[in-house]
């Protein structure tokens, strides 16, 4: 028994002290790591580890610099704004509630710090006591706006949690599937439920029950597709549900088609005026069509590659440096364009993305950095933008079209998160013609569209949960 009281009296005392709670040097100034005279609370940025809710995270390195070099007994240090290299890291110890397990783990991360801003350096133990999981994140003090980690939210299930100024107009989801911006409304699935929210997140205006693993806004409504279900029946037997695509229109919610598929289908995308999914064809992929005006497959493409469809043509990125351009009709190749991008990225990942709209075809490089622009009249190569672009964009469609759905509206610009920066590059000339900051946690980016007049930008801010945040689009240049 007094083992046992020793144990819970040592991981309290320790609790205790990694809060903060028991660190008196946390008055006056926070001491400073740069060379120089003393500057303003308002000039500097301050890290802090010793907040109430910061439970064992603590920063070990700026710029290479060890902290305690500095701090001694203090859980603050002050740094120059700007960018720096942080070496952080979180902590927590065995006890008799929350299990004998204990773990550290360390992470550095370049940080935009900006001045007059605090900034917590945060970390706490979630999951089952025997195998638990340790979440550490750097947030603004101000904001909540997540810098840098992985953060813990503690959201139900499926659900949507609105965020106003100054980190939002967002909103934080627990269990996001995908987003889709259109028909005059913002689309979110989840693990739970279909979610309408209007375009300046500031209302929930309906929840639908429909659930599914894709989804794409266009052609006057919302499609929704539903992988296939292997459901037990009495064994060995097995019933197949194979996957669908569920028609829905977007004012009440109800399911209006179901158009079965031959398989398990891997995504969706609304080009060329059509549903497109991606199925099975034995040991390659290809692409069925959905006509919307009869809602049934109309026909099936090959596609040994990256792919986009637009101009009338099916546009496909191939492993030997190629682009080829396949005829909708009569599904033959009517042009075969050299651009250089030979083979794969390592881990087999294919080292092109394809992007078409306005009388371009972008081919990005994910090999060497660039997007490489080709005339569809003309088929041939008319400028290469280096651009040390990260994995996704927005494809270039007018938003003068009919379908409205975000990633066939972009303003006629091929938008890209870079360098701490959303660039678009004119689908006309191949090259940048306007540029802005990108929010602070660009780096866990997962998805960015262009619709209803501003820039979608979607963040992992955990294992599970997601924010999504509404960027006013820059005025053309």
């Amino acid at each position: 028994m007094r083992l046992l009281r020793a144990w819970i009296l040592s991981g309290v005392l320790s609790a205790w002290f990694l809060t903060g709670c028991g660190v008196a040097a946390r008055s006056g100034a926070p001491p400073k790591l740069y060379e120089g005279t003393t500057l303003a609370n308002d000039q500097v940025a301050v890290l802090d580890w010793g907040c109430s809710s910061c439970s064992g995270g603590s920063v070990k390195e700026v710029d290479r610099r060890k902290v305690e070099e500095v701090t001694r007994w203090d859980t603050r240090v002050a740094v120059l704004p700007g960018k720096h290299t942080l070496r952080y890291d979180g902590w927590y110890g065995g006890s008799v509630m929350l299990g004998p397990a204990s773990r550290t783990i360390t992470q550095t991360d370049v940080v935009e710090l900006k001045a007059g801003h605090v900034y917590l350096v945060k970390a706490t133990r979630k999951g089952q006591w025997s195998h638990p999981s340790l979440y550490l994140w750097i947030e603004d003090a101000a904001t909540g706006e997540v810098v840098a980690g992985n953060v813990y939210r503690d959201l139900p299930a499926g659900s949507v949690q609105l965020v106003g100024p100054p980190r939002g107009p967002g909103v934080s989801v627990e269990g996001l599937i995908m987003l889709g911006v259109g028909e005059g409304s913002v689309w979110i699935l989840t693990t739970k439920a279909l979610v309408r929210l209007d375009t300046q997140l500031k209302a929930v205006t309906a929840t639908f029950p429909i659930t599914g693993m894709g989804l794409d806004v266009g052609e006057g409504a919302v499609w929704v597709l539903e992988r296939e279900v292997i459901v037990p029946d009495r064994p060995p037997a097995r019933s197949r549900h194979p996957g669908r695509v569920l028609r829905i229109d977007p004012t009440t919610g109800q399911v209006v088609a179901t158009i079965e598929l031959s398989g398990d289908a891997r995504g969706i995308e609304i080009m060329e005026g059509a549903v497109w999914v991606q199925v099975p064809d034995g040991n390659l992929k290809s692409f069925s069509r959905i006509d919307p005006g009869t809602n049934k497959i109309s026909a099936t493409y090959p596609a040994p590659g990256s792919i986009d469809v637009g101009e009338g043509s099916m546009w496909i990125a191939r492993a030997n440096g190629t682009l080829s351009r396949i005829d909708l009709s009569s599904k033959q190749e009517t042009a075969s364009v050299p651009i250089g991008v030979r083979g794969e990225r390592p881990g087999g990942l294919p080292g092109m993305r394809v992007a078409v709209g306005e009388g371009a075809v972008f081919v990005q490089n994910l090999k060497e950095p660039s997007f490489i622009r080709v005339d569809s009249q003309t088929n041939r190569v008319t400028t290469t933008t280096p651009l040390s672009a990260r994995w996704l964009f927005s494809k270039p469609r007018s938003c003068t079209s009919a379908r409205t759905m975000a990633r066939r509206c972009a303003e006629g610009a091929l938008w890209v998160a870079h360098d701490d920066h959303i660039s678009a590059i004119d689908s006309r000339t191949g090259q940048v013609r306007a540029t802005l900051q990108a929010p602070a946690d660009w780096r866990q980016y997962v998805d960015l569209q262009v619709a209803e007049g501003a820039i979608w930008f979607v963040t992992d801010e955990g294992e599970t949960t997601a924010f999504i945040r509404r960027i006013g689009l820059p005025e053309k240049q």
